[in-house]
């Protein structure tokens, strides 16, 4: 009998990594994973909002953000 797994949310790396994946070559399973992890990493992200709204951080920040948006958005259409 096989172990479930937990799903975690993305690391930075996996984060910053995201436009480097090739959906188009990613099986259905694999793209519901995906999908989780981003589910699990925005309010992650959220919760991590920099104090400063005029910095480089909150910039970053922000743009991490639209980044999970787009990919929720795409993914759910794909597996839709």
């Amino acid at each position: 009998m096989m172990a479930d797994f937990d799903v975690a949310p993305l690391t930075g790396e996996e984060l910053d990594a995201l436009d480097e994946l090739d959906l188009d070559a990613m099986d259905e399973p694999a793209l519901r994973t995906l999908l989780e992890r981003i589910q699990l990493t925005y309010p992650v992200l959220e919760a991590e909002e920099p104090q400063n709204a005029e910095s480089e951080e909150y910039l970053l920040w922000q743009e991490n953000l639209e980044t999970l948006d787009d990919y929720l958005d795409e993914l759910t259409e794909r597996l839709s």
